[in-house]
């Protein structure tokens, strides 16, 4: 008799053993029907820690999503029925590389192919991205030029004033008063304001068998006095 009870109880037992974990898989399974899905999940995420969700999976039944935000990395864990946060973990810093600007050097040489002369550059980096303010020479007037820092793109081309209507002495007549300091060609005429009338730059160079010579002149916009000469041999 005790043979036969043995017999019964082993299967019996392995019955009941199975039984169990199927009840507990299909309990599992039906209740995932009343899950959130993932791209509630994902949404809610992002909208609310203002990031990025890069992935997102199930493990021990709960939602496991990784996250950038603010320029770090994030883990979340979230219940999957009622989209709670249940533990939101840093892993890293990301990386942000600092682009790498060009020279000066190398900026003067993209302008000299476009334009006649460089005379001044500067770099700006309060502006995104960063530039090289120039000031060139077109056509016997000054540009203005912005030039990308990193990638040698000329972004804007501004002619600078070579008058003003508010002006006693004209361009022309600045111009016959610098040559009456030295004759020669007129390079480039900038005007620029003051509160007490503006004044000309006019550079004028003299290039013969027994002179080079080289000068910017200022004269003053509104008395033709010159103010200033600048030799350059």
């Amino acid at each position: 008799m005790g043979v036969v009870r043995k017999q019964f109880f082993l299967p019996l037992l392995i019955l009941i053993i199975l039984l169990f974990v199927g009840f507990i898989y299909i309990g599992s399974f039906l209740s995932k029907e009343d899950w959130l899905s993932e791209a509630k999940v994902r949404s809610q995420l992002e909208e609310m820690y203002e990031g990025t969700v890069a992935t997102i999976e199930v493990k021990n039944n709960v939602y496991v999503a990784d996250m950038t935000r603010a320029g770090a990395l994030y883990t979340v864990a979230v219940d999957p029925e009622n989209g709670t946060v249940l533990s939101m973990k840093q892993l890293s810093e990301m990386v942000i590389e600092t682009p790498t600007l060009l020279a000066e050097k190398e900026v003067e040489e993209i302008i000299e192919k476009e334009y006649e002369e460089v005379k001044e550059v500067r770099l700006n980096e309060s502006k995104a991205p960063p530039v090289y303010e120039a000031e060139t020479v077109k056509d016997k007037e000054v540009v203005k030029v912005d030039v990308d820092a990193t990638s040698g793109e000329v972004k804007k081309e501004k002619p600078k004033a070579s008058t003003s209507p508010n002006a006693l002495i004209s361009k022309e007549r600045a111009i016959e008063i610098a040559l009456g300091q030295l004759r020669g060609d007129i390079e480039y005429v900038k005007f620029e304001k003051t509160n007490d009338g503006g004044f000309y730059l006019i550079e004028i160079e003299k290039d013969d068998d027994e002179d080079d010579l080289e000068a910017i002149i200022q004269i003053h916009a509104i008395t033709g006095k010159v103010m200033s000469v600048i030799w350059d041999d």
